[in-house]
């Protein structure tokens, strides 16, 4: 496990709310990179357009939903390495 500091600005509610989730592979690409940290708040129920963590049986994916729906949280923000090459 890595300890991660989060700036108050990515955050909406109390810093308890939220966590952070790193991401691995490019499964995500163009939108997010491998290494990259989301922010996400703990929610259960999102909206349409929303990018949510969303567990579809024992698989755990970043989805955008299409409709209002369940899901594990919402992503409110995005943390990443800044990387010249």
């Amino acid at each position: 496990m890595e300890r991660v500091t989060t700036p108050n600005a990515l955050l909406r509610g109390a810093p308890a709310d939220h966590y952070i989730l790193r991401v691995v592979g490019d499964a995500l690409a163009p939108e997010f990179k491998d290494g990259d940290f989301l922010v996400l708040l703990r929610e259960s129920r999102g909206e349409a357009g929303d990018l949510v963590l969303a567990r579809i049986g024992d698989v755990v994916t970043i989805h955008r939903l299409e409709a209002d729906g369940s899901c594990e949280g919402i992503v409110v923000g995005l943390m990443r390495r800044y990387d010249k090459s």
